[in-house]
């Protein structure tokens, strides 16, 4: 009997371990939350006033004080290792689980294919003749270069490919077509929703971001149809090649609903540029870098000030090229800072210095169990069972860094018209004036803090 007990008690004390490993990295979105699906992971599902039961699926704490290992037990099953949650029916899409290695890892990139800048006559010449074929070029007003996409030769991998064209054309900047997915976007469906009140983002008259400059959204397709959007201000634009399957339009949505919908808005009134990027490859929602590389630049030059996406991927020379040339614009960047696990590796683009990355906690200010941490999250704020508008009508609650990423966008509108517009004062207004969670001063979990947005009633 009691060698019994001992081995019952060593099994339960391994399973936190087994459960610790973070459920995938760069999602494919299901996208009836935005890549999604499930338990809203931190507020019912992780966190906990009981005893731990380890399935949580996240080896951090869904608790206040952001340590590791006690996230506890409300009878959550561990439905909420997925990207982004909607909580319909606490049912799944089927696509949700479909993944790619932890944290965007070298292989979430399109195969036998490179993108490239600044590439001459001659070093295109250069490889042409050893076998690299010219799929098409984009002229980047923004960058003031050619993006080129290439081919890779006949029998060589990507990896090699990219040694072979820096060694031919070293003047050029090359990398792979890395591939992005969705991370589910913040939203909050009535004026006075407790998430608007713990972000400071009091409501504003019907048409206080009217004057402002655009907001940009890099997402999925967006469906003009839902109620919610009736009469908001969208322009949208497809960077999807033709050819290309649509993705489902309900992740981007979802966010679109949270800044600009009839329902308590937290930019009410704003232009928004809805530029598609995400589309469905081979049954996954991803976009490729030369599509959020090209919404950038339609971003910039429409003169957005805040650009959004709520994509998580691979570092990438290309798209890191663009992020600090549209930055330098003075414009303001926001992402989610991914879902793949306290464990997972940086997410990109929000690991970009230029881009505001965003974490996502429970309405009791517990951080997202399926969030990830680093030294590049900036700010957290609500992204956890989010009311936000849901696919083909109505609302429905969402979950994932998508969803804290829109209450940074609409703190950053205010907190523009507090600095005159400068893009580097908007930051420094958010991470000064954020509510420290966690250890004191900035930490990996929280970044600064919970975002407090400026008190003003005007956007910029």
């Amino acid at each position: 009997m009691r060698l019994l007990l001992l081995a019952a008690a060593l099994v339960y004390a391994l399973l936190p371990l087994l459960d610790a490993v973070p459920g995938g990295g760069i999602r494919t979105v299901a996208f009836a939350s935005g890549g999604d699906g499930g338990d809203d992971g931190g507020d019912d599902g992780g966190d906990s006033s009981g005893g731990d039961d380890g399935d949580d699926g996240d080896s951090g704490d869904d608790g206040d004080d952001g340590d590791d290992g006690d996230d506890s037990d409300d009878g959550d099953d561990g439905d909420d290792s997925d990207d982004d949650s909607r909580d319909e029916d606490d049912d799944r899409s089927d696509d949700e689980d479909a993944s790619t290695p932890e944290g965007g890892s070298a292989e979430d990139y399109l195969s036998r294919e490179i993108v490239g800048l600044n590439l001459d006559a001659r070093g295109l010449n250069a490889l042409t003749a050893q076998g690299f074929s010219l799929r098409g070029t984009s002229r980047s007003e923004v960058l003031g270069m050619t993006l080129v996409r290439l081919a890779t030769p006949r029998n060589i991998e990507v990896p090699a490919a990219l040694s072979l064209a820096r060694s031919l054309a070293p003047e050029g900047v090359f990398d792979a077509n890395h591939l992005y997915a969705p991370q589910a976007a913040a939203a909050c469906g009535a004026a006075q929703c407790a998430e608007a009140a713990m972000t400071g983002l009091s409501r504003l008259d019907a048409q206080a971001c009217a004057p402002g400059r655009p907001v940009a959204l890099l997402d999925t397709p967006l469906d003009l149809r839902h109620a919610t959007l009736e009469g908001a201000r969208i322009e949208t634009r497809s960077f999807v090649e033709g050819g290309a399957g649509s993705a489902p339009s309900g992740h981007a949505t979802a966010i679109a609903s949270l800044l600009v919908g009839s329902a308590g808005p937290l930019a009410p009134g704003a232009p928004l540029l809805a530029a598609e990027v995400v589309r469905n490859r081979d049954g996954q929602e991803q976009a490729d870098t030369i599509a959020i590389v090209r919404a950038l630049d339609w971003a910039a030059t429409r003169d957005a000030r805040v650009v959004l996406m709520s994509l998580s991927g691979a570092e990438n020379k290309v798209l890191g090229a663009a992020i600090a040339a549209v930055a330098a614009r003075g414009i303001n960047l926001v992402a989610a800072a991914g879902n793949t696990g306290p464990r997972g590796t940086p997410s990109y683009p929000a690991a970009y210095p230029e881009v505001l990355a965003v974490a996502a906690v429970d309405a009791r200010k517990r951080p997202y169990r399926q969030g990830t941490r680093g030294a590049y999250i900036d700010l957290a704020a609500p992204g956890v069972g989010i009311r936000a508008a849901a696919p083909g009508g109505g609302f429905t609650a969402w979950t994932g860094t998508s969803f804290a990423a829109p209450f940074a966008a609409a703190a950053l509108l205010r907190a523009r018209a507090l600095s005159g517009g400068d893009a580097a004062a908007a930051r420094l207004i958010l991470s000064t004036g954020a509510e420290d969670l966690g250890q004191p001063g900035r930490d990996d979990i929280y970044g600064w803090g919970l975002l407090k947005a400026p008190p003003t009633d005007r956007c910029y």
